[in-house]
């Protein structure tokens, strides 16, 4: 399958979203009934994303040796998704966790307390969850922990996981989201050993494995036909989509943006859209590339603009903070990559 960087430029998009809704804590933004209340449901973008990408590498990388020894085989691809997403979260957790000191007024034992399995990507196994030092990135510990499960489960057996585990997966936990709270925020609940949000990524994941047996049979179809019909259904799959969280969130509606969603990642992996093919390069693929250290640093400026610069119109603000965080993540992402070419030279250097 060959790369599409329109993907990439979509992350980038829905990332910027998440941003906006975690800085409705400015000034009391939410309260005065600001945009993007319900930009939390962007969220299920980058679930539904993800699970049809490990259901691609599943089908193009899995070989006769891993069906034969699933516990290692999931283990592997969890070490190395761990790895990947490990030094950049680190980075910016120390940043916050001195933020928290000096900023908010943490104690140092707070800190180490609640961080410690922050630290590790561990917190969505419900240690210290109700309190985080960086609170967006329960999104990462729960993706972690899905991945591993799902990789596990098609290695056991790809039929069973397909026809059944995925679809009741999905059935079950987004009824119990809408019978429990009628809304999908609830990541930092925990239930059964794990928060929510291990659930919440389970089921997305699982909408998103369903969404690449689609995509397989649906490219035949759509191969070089459709492409303006493609383009009229994204658009207005991400207007609708905008209409929703705009002013909404928090409400029945959640569970609309599922299905749209999936239709969504489905036509844009399909790339047959006159949008899709616009937004195929190289552009899409760097701020791909950023989505991840953005999605990081949006809460080292936002400590930082409600404690420092409260008082100020919002959309300036908030057009303030988003150059901030996408400035400052260019600068990050150079760094951590710098670093940690440094660490893996070094290890070659001594083996």
């Amino acid at each position: 399958m060959k790369k599409n960087f329109a993907v990439e430029a979509w992350r980038f998009i829905f990332c910027i979203i998440i941003c906006l809704y975690h800085f409705l804590g400015y000034g009391g933004a939410q309260e005065a009934g600001m945009p993007f209340k319900g930009g939390y449901l962007a969220v299920e973008f980058f679930f539904i994303v993800s699970g049809f990408l490990l259901m691609q590498h599943f089908e193009q990388k899995a070989s006769a040796e891993d069906f034969l020894r699933p516990e290692k085989a999931a283990a592997g691809y969890f070490g190395k998704k761990y790895l990947r997403l490990f030094p950049h979260h680190a980075f910016t957790l120390i940043i916050l966790a001195v933020l928290c000191l000096t900023m908010v007024g943490y104690s140092v034992t707070k800190v180490v307390t609640v961080g410690f399995w922050e630290f590790f990507m561990l917190g969505q196994f419900g240690f210290g969850a109700k309190s985080m030092i960086n609170t967006p990135a329960w999104y990462v510990s729960a993706l972690l922990i899905a991945s591993f499960v799902i990789y596990y489960l098609l290695l056991r057996n790809r039929q069973r996981f397909l026809y059944f585990f995925a679809p009741a997966l999905i059935c079950i936990i987004y009824a119990q989201f809408f019978q429990s709270a009628d809304f999908l925020n609830q990541n930092l609940t925990c239930k059964f050993l794990v928060c929510n949000g291990v659930f919440r990524a389970l089921a997305g994941m699982s909408l998103g494995c369903l969404c690449y047996l689609a995509y397989i049979r649906l490219k035949p179809v759509f191969q070089g036909r459709f492409g303006f019909f493609s383009s009229i259904l994204e658009l207005g799959i991400f207007a609708l989509f905008l209409r929703i969280i705009y002013h909404g969130g928090y409400t029945h509606w959640d569970f609309l943006v599922l299905p749209l969603m999936a239709v969504f990642v489905t036509s844009i992996f399909l790339g047959n859209s006159f949008l899709s093919r616009l937004l195929n390069n190289r552009l899409s693929a760097y701020l791909g590339k950023l989505s991840y250290a953005v999605y990081l640093n949006q809460g080292i400026f936002t400590v930082i603009a409600i404690m420092r610069f409260s008082g100020h119109d919002y959309w300036q603000a908030a057009g303030a903070y988003l150059a901030a965080v996408v400035v400052f993540s260019v600068l990050s992402t150079w760094l951590v990559e710098k670093a940690v070419k440094l660490i893996t030279s070094c290890r070659k250097a001594k083996a």
